[in-house]
């Protein structure tokens, strides 16, 4: 297959994770395998080109300031890292010319104006985007001094970045003027006319950042060392066809720069529309408009799609009104009946009568029919007794804290390891509150505001102010209070109002004078009823979109491994695939 053939079939895989990135990966590997252009016969080999640089070694004895270019021992055959074409050698860097670094500049000595004195960090701003904002330099007389004694950057040298993000290269221009730490930036100096453009790919292809991090050294940061630098293995073409092979790779490399500003503006159009649908579907939230949200030509991501129609949802605009609703206000009216008969609740806990929502504290506006209350007004919040760590236990009643809480909500389940005994767990259950049907857990550390229904079948403990609980005394529908829970309008409001440190908590008393959107308690049925059918749509599409990433991501690999495995220069070489 020629690489023009797997360019021209982008749009199969376009949907793969990082394909563009991938494609010019693949580009540099076949640029440094021999794989990308055809050979010539009439060039001279690079075997030509290493008795050359052997010769001028010889007649110099010593190069430039000093420095002697010491000889590195061939790369043998079983050390060449994979094979290569007729006419191409293997040679270690340290053979093409000095591998060195700069003499030491302490930071005393840095200024504010003058010669721009450059890092690692700044060499990397350099390679991504040809200039860089640089705060740091040296007096011009400070550089005159270290110039006339060490290594300075020349016109077709190359930089090499030895520590952070290591190996990444920049070939110095004509117009540069600058000087470089000591260890942190390494140089290469191209006394021997290799030709640097070709020297750069190989710098920047996935076979030197495998062997640079494979053979760096450093304990919390990678190095790259001068040792280890110019012992690293070129794979060195024909200088006629280096310069064949950097012409191509930059046709592609422009080619990739197209189809990455392609894939931008499409996903820019596709976001537009995304935003014009949910737009469209919060003004006039009828089911007329709801398949805007999965229209197929473009894609809204599922967890977009999922915030919007919890939004939605707790905005009173998911499901049209019913005017036979009972109104909010007969259910808190009946919430407070029932209290007032009561006068204590279960487990001696008193409800207390906390302040209305005043319409001047409304997040938003609601519907007709809805109301604002807090959430301490529907039921109470409270924690449970403590249970010390030296009661757990390795089988038993179950003991969830907030991480258990957490694996519930997601998954259904947890593999928990805490328990308490089964004495004790009665012996809570009388003198605390334990979780029952329809009541609500709620993280109230670390990922705070999580809920969670307690089901028919479950049977745990909780543990204090790790896991608050509402306990569901007054009928309300529980699965609207997790929809509101779940919302990106409760996640914004715990996370306002939690207190903490250095972890995020909520407390009970935050959270009972949350305020809550409140509709009918028959809508709240309805809403449930609808929010579940389209959040089954969200799940089929978010696997469907798997399945095609997945795909295209299947089709890229194969496709690579077809081109980095052929033999041969890749206009020469044909394959059934072709």
């Amino acid at each position: 297959m020629k690489l023009e053939t797997f360019f021209q079939k982008f749009d199969l895989f376009a949907d793969a994770p990082d394909a563009v990135t991938k494609m010019r990966e693949l580009v540099l590997e076949l640029a440094v395998q021999g794989k990308l252009v055809p050979r010539d016969p009439n060039d001279a080999p690079a075997e030509e080109l290493l008795q050359q640089i052997e010769l001028t070694r010889s007649r110099t004895g010593k190069t430039a300031k000093g420095r002697k270019l010491e000889r590195l021992p061939t790369v043998e055959p079983d050390e060449s890292p994979y094979e290569t074409p007729h006419g191409w050698a293997w040679c270690r860097l340290g053979t093409l010319g000095l591998v060195g670094s700069s003499r030491r500049v302490h930071e005393k000595d840095w200024t504010t104006n003058g010669v721009p004195f450059l890092r690692a960090r700044e060499i990397v701003k350099l390679a991504k985007a040809g200039e860089v904002d640089n705060a740091l330099f040296i007096t011009e007389e400070h550089y005159r001094r270290l110039a006339a004694e060490g290594l300075t950057p020349e016109p077709n040298d190359l930089m090499v970045t030895g520590v952070g993000t290591i190996g990444v290269p920049y070939v110095v221009r004509d117009t540069d003027r600058f000087y470089f730490k000591d260890a942190s930036v390494l140089i290469f100096k191209n006394w021997f006319g290799l030709y640097p453009h070709y020297l750069h790919i190989v710098m920047q292809s996935p076979y030197w950042i495998r062997e640079v991090h494979r053979k760096s050294m450093g304990t919390t940061v990678h190095t790259l060392t001068i040792v280890r630098a110019k012992q690293t293995p070129i794979p060195l073409p024909p200088l006629a066809e280096q310069k064949r092979i950097v012409a191509k790779v930059d046709e592609f490399m422009a080619l990739c720069d197209r189809l990455e500003a392609q894939q931008q503006e499409r996903e820019t159009r596709h976001a537009a529309l995304a935003r014009a649908s949910l737009a469209r579907l919060a003004d006039a939230p009828t089911p007329a408009n709801l398949p805007f949200l999965f229209h197929p030509s473009y894609s809204i991501p599922p967890a977009d799609l999922r915030n919007s129609i919890l939004t939605l949802a707790v905005q009173g605009k998911l499901v049209p009104r019913d005017p036979n609703d009972a109104p909010a206000e007969e259910l808190l009216q009946q919430i407070e009946l029932t209290r007032s008969r009561t006068g204590k609740t279960a487990k001696g806990r008193k409800l207390e009568r906390l302040p209305t929502v005043e319409p001047d504290e409304s997040p938003y506006e609601t519907p007709h029919g809805w109301a604002w209350c807090r959430l301490g007004t529907l039921g109470l919040v409270g924690s449970s007794r403590r249970v010390h760590e030296k009661d757990w236990t390795t089988n038993g009643v179950p003991f969830l804290r907030a991480r258990e809480i957490v694996k519930l909500a997601k998954a259904g389940e947890v593999d928990n390891a805490l328990f308490i005994t089964e004495e004790h767990y009665r012996r809570l259950a009388a003198e605390g509150l334990t979780p029952e049907p329809n009541d609500l857990m709620v993280t109230g550390v670390g990922t705070i505001g999580v809920p969670y229904v307690v089901r028919d079948t479950d049977r745990f403990y909780f543990k204090d102010a790790s896991v608050l609980i509402f306990k569901n005394w007054f009928g309300l529908y529980p699965h609207y209070l997790h929809i509101v829970m779940q919302s990106p309008y409760w996640i914004r409001e715990v996370h306002r109002k939690s207190m903490g440190t250095t972890v995020h908590t909520l407390t009970i008393v935050r959270a009972k004078q949350t305020p809550i959107p409140l509709p009918p308690l028959a809508e709240q049925h309805r809403i449930v009823a609808k929010l579940d059918q389209l959040m089954i749509l969200v799940g089929e599409l978010e696997t469907q979109l798997t399945a095609s990433r997945a795909t295209a991501a299947s089709l890229l690999s194969a496709l690579i491994a077809a081109l980095t495995t052929q033999n041969g220069g890749g206009d020469e070489t044909q394959t059934p695939a072709d």
